[in-house]
């Protein structure tokens, strides 16, 4: 080095020989004397004669001019290469100190603000989906009823989420107002068939009556409240306990009664 060449101070630079003067590196990125190097100045720190700046690495950033060291960025904030400030993690979502991108919280997690740096356990018989920012669901075995958790009642199978519960086999259900769904009646015929179409005990489908309450729960012949009335064309038979077709060859020397 000639005895009049002085070395550039930290964060500045000289990208060629016989340079009169030394440049501030700009915000976003670090002064090095490799211009291979990719490390942010975290490995290997050049304080002094730098050659070139290059991007700071994915998760952390440069600020102001000059810099020789990239900052890593809080936790609950993100950069991506070459970046001079942070992004707030979304809700739903996390990270770590230095990371690079949000991570989404796992089932039965959330979290509810920007920038949070954990994600938050859900309290017992509620759970959530992948990337939640509240637990909005039921865990199996439980239901939501006016975003209260419920246990599942006698006679109902309860899947969580957004489920209502399902009547099983022998139980009926009032399916007319979204409140009664705490109660299944146990049905005094064998008429009553329980239900697996899971699409009809969603909130939406009860309030809005998409499925035929007769059809989802009853056995074919019999209709209304505990499936106990045997439709036109049908006889009850005290022999099978259930509504049979009055021109079904089973009647013929049977009992029944209307």
């Amino acid at each position: 080095l000639h005895s009049d060449c002085v070395s550039c101070s930290s964060g500045y630079y000289a990208s060629v020989e016989a340079s009169t003067l030394c440049r501030a590196c700009p915000a976003g990125k670090f002064a090095t004397d490799d211009k291979t190097d990719l490390g942010g100045g975290l490995v290997t720190q050049v304080i002094s004669g730098a050659i070139t700046c290059n991007d700071c690495p994915a998760g952390y950033i440069a600020k102001n001019l000059g810099t020789f060291v990239c900052a890593a960025c809080d936790a609950g904030k993100i950069s991506k290469v070459g970046k001079w400030n942070c992004s707030s993690c979304p809700i739903g979502t996390v990270s770590e100190s230095g990371d690079s991108q949000c991570r989404n919280c796992e089932r039965g997690k959330y979290s509810y603000i920007v920038a949070s740096q954990i994600c938050i356990n859900c309290e017992t018989s509620k759970t959530s989906t992948i990337g939640s920012s509240s637990c909005d669901q039921a865990e199996a075995g439980y239901f939501l009823l006016d975003d209260q958790v419920q246990a599942c009642p006698d006679g109902t199978d309860c899947l969580g989420g957004y489920l209502t519960p399902i009547p099983q086999t022998g139980y009926w259900m009032d399916r007319s107002n979204i409140k009664y769904v705490d109660h299944a009646y146990k049905c005094p015929r064998e008429t009553c068939t329980g239900s697996s179409n899971s699409s009809c005990w969603t909130i939406g489908s009860i309030k809005n009556k998409t499925c035929n309450n007769d059809k989802l729960l009853c056995k074919a012949g019999s209709i209304g409240p505990l499936c106990a009335s045997c439709k036109e064309g049908y006889s009850y038979s005290t022999a099978e306990l259930v509504c049979i077709s009055c021109k079904s060859e089973s009647m013929v020397g049977g009992s029944s009664l209307l």
